[in-house]
Formats: structure tokens, sequence, C-alpha cells
């Protein structure tokens, strides 16, 4: 399985590379994103959690299908200690984990760009690259956001931007 070969290998912000890396360890860029009918995941149903994981399972295997690799994990069916792998590798965030039921992770071939699925958001996309390279990891997250707002419907406002569970992440980026 994918997770045994996760333990023993880096996350690529960790690996050498990019500018700096005497002074920036990593460059991480992250947006949140929500689907435009549905309820966010803070006030959400078990009901409306599945349909979010269903509609983007569907998302991801149309990606596959024309893309690159993309590896979808549903939290419920990893044991509790390759969800902490996930987490010390700062692919997935801590309250990712705490309830598996319903969320899952999107992982590229190399691990540099991970989407949570329903956390705080239904999708938190985010890019993480060694040393110092916004500019990149940016791109990769914009990326990987264009490839999933083709197959989903994102909440976004006219004068707001994308609409997210909290007010400081809501905007254009």
């Amino acid at each position: 399985m994918w997770i045994e070969n996760a333990r023993k290998i880096l996350p690529a912000w960790a690996k050498n590379g990019g500018d700096q890396t005497d002074v920036v360890l990593a460059s991480r860029a992250r947006l949140a994103r929500n689907l435009q009918d549905l309820s966010f995941p803070g006030h959400a149903s078990e009901a409306t959690m599945k349909e979010v994981l269903r509609r983007v399972e569907q998302a991801v295997n149309a990606i596959r299908a024309d893309h690159s690799p993309l590896k979808l994990t549903r939290m419920e069916d990893l044991p509790l200690l390759e969800r902490q792998i996930l987490v010390e590798k700062h692919l997935v965030s801590p309250q990712h984990i705490e309830r598996p039921q319903h969320r899952a992770v999107i992982l590229n071939a190399d691990e540099s760009v991970s989407t949570m699925v329903n956390e705080e958001d239904h999708l938190r996309i985010q890019a993480i690259l060694p040393g110092q390279q916004i500019s990149e990891a940016t791109a990769a997250a914009d990326k990987m956001d264009d490839l999933l707002e083709e197959r989903l419907d994102y909440a976004f406002h006219e004068e707001k931007g994308y609409l997210t569970a909290c007010p400081t992440n809501t905007g254009t980026g």
C-alpha cells in the first residue's frame, strides 16, 4: 500500500532544493474552496459530507483519466498511525484526522500538493516546496485548484470572491 512507502519517504518540502534553504525551510501556498450548493463542513450533515466526498472522488477520477496521477485516500480507511504520519508530513491537519468519517486527502505523486476534503472547508488545497519557492508553490496550488474547478462548482460571490468557512480566507486568491 502507498502509505507503507510514505513512512520511508521524506515529504517534498523536506528534501534538498529551492533557493535559500539555509534560511527558508519551505514555502507553502494554501487555498480554501467550498462547493456552491452544499453546507460548509462546520454545519454539514453526514449526508452532505458524503455528497461532497462523492463529488470530489468523481472529479479526481476524471482528472486522473486526463492528467497526472492523483491518489485519493479516505481517512476512515487508514489506521490512526497512518493518519498521524500524514499529519507529521504536514499533508493534513491534526483536526482532519480526529473525525475520519467522510474525510479524505488527495496527493500528487511526490506529495508536494495535498488537498484535504471536508476539513474546515470542503477543499483545502496546499502546495509545499523546499526553500524559497513561493511562486512555484502558488502555481502548483493554482493548478490543482483549476483542475478541480473544471469539474466542481465552487461557492463564489462576485464582490467577495471564493466563499470560505473563515472570513479571513474569503477572496479571489
